[in-house]
């Protein structure tokens, strides 16, 4: 990971702080933090795919158009896939509907497909649009509200897999019933 934010860092600076000229041949172009994690992000999720077991697929894994999946997607939570080692889930917030703060003992990263989202990490909070990403290391409080007047379509990738393979849950309602009852049967 340090090697990660140090390309990033590289990459993001302007080419006068690296000590070449702007005009130089071998000038970096200028790539902000969030296009970086965007192509990262998207490398990463090819490599998860292909690359992991797959668990509710078969041997072949999961294919398919996941930004498509997610803005057809009414479902406040819909387990699209489950791995070994990751989950994807489509998920649907209507205007004003957070997801509720949570901290998991998994990492987490959204990626929005459309929207506005109100997004608060550790108590720091911006707003993210469309082709936004947000990555939350486990371990760290969050909270996504959709801050727009439209629904708020997004995947989130998982790892490892944090709900049962199949789930659906239509309601954040409906989501929270299932949670409370999950709770009391570990108890």
């Amino acid at each position: 990971m340090d090697q990660l934010r140090q390309h990033l860092w590289t990459v993001d600076r302007p080419t006068e702080e690296r000590g070449a000229p702007a005009h130089s041949a071998g000038a970096a172009r200028h790539l902000h933090p969030i296009e970086g994690m965007r192509k990262l992000s998207s490398i990463a999720v090819l490599v998860l795919l292909f690359t992991l077991p797959a668990v509710s697929h078969g041997e072949s894994g999961f294919r398919g158009d996941l930004r498509k999946i997610s803005e057809q997607n009414t479902d406040f939570r819909r387990v699209i896939f489950t791995g070994r080692n990751m989950q994807i889930v489509a998920m649907a917030l209507p205007p004003g509907e957070d997801i509720g703060e949570e901290v998991h003992k998994v990492d987490q990263c959204f990626f929005f497909v459309a929207g506005m989202a109100q997004t608060t990490t550790e108590g720091s909070t911006t707003s993210i649009g469309k082709d936004g990403v947000l990555c939350v290391p486990a371990g760290t409080r969050h909270n996504i509200r959709n801050a727009g007047r439209d629904s708020l379509k997004l995947f989130t990738i998982y790892a490892p897999p944090q709900h049962p393979t199949g789930t659906v849950h239509r309601t954040k309602a409906e989501a929270q019933r299932a949670e409370a009852a999950s709770h009391k049967t570990e108890e």
